[in-house]
């Protein structure tokens, strides 16, 4: 088996605390047309310091100097973050 580099893009996209991973639901979609495409990431967390964690993690180097090389090619264009309260939450509202 082949070990990753520490700068590849699924290690350094990996959160682990206390060489726990965190876990997080994770889709890429692509989008586009002739002139302009790319990838979208959505990314689903219980928590949103988990997302703030793992963006932090992929770029900022550590303290090898690694950070996620993913980064030299691509041009992030935009980013949204989106609150999605649980279903116990809907319940306890009025009609």
């Amino acid at each position: 088996m082949i070990k990753k580099k520490p700068y590849a893009h699924n290690i350094k996209a990996k959160l682990t605390i206390d060489g726990k991973e965190i876990k997080m639901l994770r889709q890429n979609r692509a989008f586009g047309n002739a002139l302009e495409h790319g990838t979208m990431f959505v990314g689903f967390v219980a928590n949103p310091d988990t997302m703030t964690a793992t963006l932090k993690q992929m770029i900022t180097a550590d303290e090898n100097g690694n950070y996620d090389h993913l980064l030299d090619f691509v041009i992030a264009k935009t980013g949204t973050n989106y609150f999605v309260p649980p279903q116990s939450f809907l319940d306890t509202l009025d009609d």
